[in-house]
């Protein structure tokens, strides 16, 4: 059976629970404090109300494609339709829509003027996707925050209204000057072909030149269109490429099998479990120590063979099927860029023999040509302004509502002070500050108030429990011990017996960080028990600076220890038999001699490996660790070591170095022994 453990896991939160309980009037007057901190902010807050209104705005609209020249005040209304719904926000919010629907207001009902700058304010978001604006108007006056609400969509329906009416009057007028100077463009063109033919005695009606010029330019159009199309196609094979590349090149397939070998293998553990336990079943009953240990680890191989999956997931890799849904569009496209590319070349062929037919024209042929054509593209000009003119007329007449109402003004609501959520918010934050001051005054306090506190130290398993002293000398007669405490050292017995059956030893030091702490008691009780199973047990006094032993057991102090290491007596001179058998003691002597000095002497290790022959067990009973080195020195020498921990005495930064003093020592740290605890709530009976 293995040693009994501290379990570690959710102890920080034990711990923190712990220092709440023990602080608990640090969080309730925080709590105070805060409920009274929003108990205030309800009643200096002053109140504020809230109306809101729902708009559904529009974007412009233009049936033309933008010209080339964007900036001109044509592009305003010719442009694709646009909702941009953040600027139309921000536009809301502004100071000149709210200035303007509030002094309408205050207009029609001068007893609505607000009484501080900025009242009321107003936000607007965006509802969802869509072009539904949600407007909403705070302020102290209620009434007030209401007829803002109703004004607002009016006010700003107006702003846009006369906004787009300018925009649409100055495009007009910017169509109506291009019109006129395409009409004296076309009026000029005109009459320098009329005279050019005039003066070279040519007939209007000829039309040869005209008509190759034809060709040559339809031969061109079809060019650049087909160059376009190869270019489109080019773009689409490269985004098709780009986006095959971000594709992972292969991808994980699952396939999932039966859990066979690990169930019969645990299966078997149980089988053999089982088998064991009837055996110790036959040999002790079933409220002894060893039929316990082999009937908890059956269960927990059965817990254990619950817990374990049914079937296991195994994933290989495979080639992502995507790829080749992209290699077939690659090789898709590359074919239709290849045929456009053979278009191309032809376009482009058929274009350089209709230049090269118009090129052997003369010279006037060629002028005419040219002629012609300026004429006929000023024509077409001229029709698309005066088209483009017209249009914007009738628009400018039949400009739609830019903005509808679809929610009337709701009737004003108080949204400040809101009672449940100030007190929430300071309740919320005085269980903050009052966490992190229990967290702080916590970590300052240096001593061990927890049993975990110190196995989380020490990173050794816990030995016992020992309760508050409650006797004296009498502790040498195992009769006159409380039931509580004999069945407290009894378990700590059990685990020291535990721990020898598993790591064999002969000898024990038992320390501590300090004095006071019990380590004196832990030792002459410990050693009663264990000489209760019958071993033969040496105590063995080594704190020459302030004995106890001799005292417990109502002896006098010399001869012992110290005469021993002096070499005036010998092991069998200073060796005394107590009241219980199989217990044998010896004191710390008539000196004092530095036991750090005597380890290192012969004599002291030809004594050391006497006592273990002699006997099954050697406890020492040592100095604290702390501040003389005594313990130290006898730790190296004996093959284990208990530690002896008292909760509210022991610091937390002396048994960490003393703890690390020992590891450095390289000796065996067995266990820790709580003393001054109270593990049960009644005798033991």
């Amino acid at each position: 059976m293995d040693v009994v453990k501290a379990q570690p896991t959710d102890a920080s939160f034990r711990d923190f629970l712990d220092a709440v309980k023990r602080q608990r009037w640090v969080v309730i007057i925080s709590l105070v404090i805060a409920a009274g901190a929003g108990l205030a902010a309800i009643l200096l807050v002053e109140p504020t109300y809230q109306s809101s209104t729902r708009i559904v705005v529009e974007g412009r609209s233009g049936q033309q494609a933008p010209p080339v020249n964007t900036q001109d005040p044509l592009f305003k209304v010719t442009a694709p339709i646009v909702t941009d719904i953040p600027t139309q926000l921000e536009q809301i919010q502004s100071g000149v829509v709210v200035s303007n629907a509030v002094q309408t207001v205050i207009g029609r009902d001068a007893s609505l003027t607000p009484k501080e700058p900025g009242d009321p304010e107003v936000s607007a978001r965006q509802v969802g996707l869509t072009n539904v604006i949600e407007v909403t108007v705070t302020s102290s006056n209620g009434e007030l925050a209401r007829r803002v609400a109703d004004q607002l969509p009016e006010t700003y329906k107006t702003l846009v209204v006369d906004r787009n009416s300018a925009e649409l009057r100055q495009a007009i007028v910017f169509l109506d000057g291009l019109q006129e100077k395409a009409k004296t463009s076309l009026a000029e063109a005109e009459t320098q072909l009329g005279k050019f033919l005039l003066d070279n005695k040519l007939s209007p009606s000829e039309t040869e030149a005209v008509d190759r010029s034809a060709v040559e330019i339809r031969a061109e159009q079809e060019y650049n269109a087909t160059l376009t199309e190869f270019d489109s196609e080019t773009e689409y094979l490269r985004q098709v490429k780009m986006e095959r590349e971000k594709l992972p090149k292969t991808i994980p397939n699952q396939t999932v099998e039966k859990n066979i070998d690990q169930i019969q293998a645990a299966n078997q553990k149980l089988s053999d479990l089982k088998s064991e336990r009837d055996r110790v079943s036959q040999i002790f009953d079933d409220r002894a120590v060893e039929f316990r240990q082999i009937d908890a680890q059956v269960k927990s191989q059965e817990a254990y063979i619950q817990g374990l999956p049914k079937v296991l997931d195994n994933q290989r890799v495979v080639r992502n099927p995507a790829l080749q849904l992209y290699d077939d569009k690659i090789a898709e496209s590359q074919a239709r860029m290849k045929a456009a590319e053979a278009r191309v070349i032809q376009r482009k062929r058929v274009w350089d023999e209709a230049r090269e037919r118009l090129n052997k024209y003369s010279e006037l042929r060629d002028k005419i040509a040219g002629l012609r054509r300026q004429v006929e593209l000023l024509k077409a000009d001229l029709d698309n302004t005066s088209r483009s003119s017209q249009q914007l007329k009738v628009y400018e007449n039949s400009i739609r509502n830019p903005v509808e109402i679809i929610q009337l003004p709701t009737e004003p609501k108080r949204n400040k002070p809101n009672p449940p959520l100030y007190i929430g918010f300071a309740l919320v934050g005085g269980l903050v500050v009052a966490f992190i001051i229990t967290i702080v005054r916590d970590r300052l306090e240096d001593k061990i108030t927890t049993l975990d506190q110190a196995y989380r130290i020490a990173n050794a398993p816990t030995l016992g429990y020992v309760p508050p002293r409650a006797f004296g000398k009498a502790a040498r007669k195992s009769n006159a011990l409380p039931s509580r405490v004999m069945e407290n050292y009894r378990i700590v017995r059990s685990n020291v017996l535990f721990s020898l059956t598993e790591h064999p030893f002969k000898s024990m030091m038992i320390t501590s960080t300090g004095a006071g702490e019990g380590k004196s008691e832990v030792a002459s009780n410990l050693a009663i028990a264990m000489a209760g199973t019958g071993k033969s047990v040496l105590l063995v006094d080594a704190n020459m600076h302030r004995p106890a032993v001799h005292d417990r057991f109502g002896l006098e102090r010399g001869p012992g220890l110290s005469d021993l290491l002096s070499n005036q007596q010998g092991l069998e001179t200073v060796t005394r038999s107590a009241e219980i058998e199989g217990l044998h003691l010896i004191t710390a002597g008539s000196g004092e001699v530095s036991l750090a000095d005597g380890l290192g002497s012969g004599a002291m290790q030809k004594m050391y490996r006497e006592m273990i022959e002699r006997y099954d067990l050697v406890i020492f009973d040592t100095p604290a660790m702390l501040p003389r080195s005594d313990a130290l020195s006898l730790s190296a020498t004996v093959d284990t070591v208990v530690f002896v921990v008292k909760p509210g005495a022991t610091t937390k930064t002396l048994m960490r170095y003393c703890i690390e003093l020992l590891r450095h020592a390289h000796a065996r740290l067995l266990g820790v022994v709580f003393t001054n605890t109270e593990f049960y709530s009644e005798d033991l009976n």
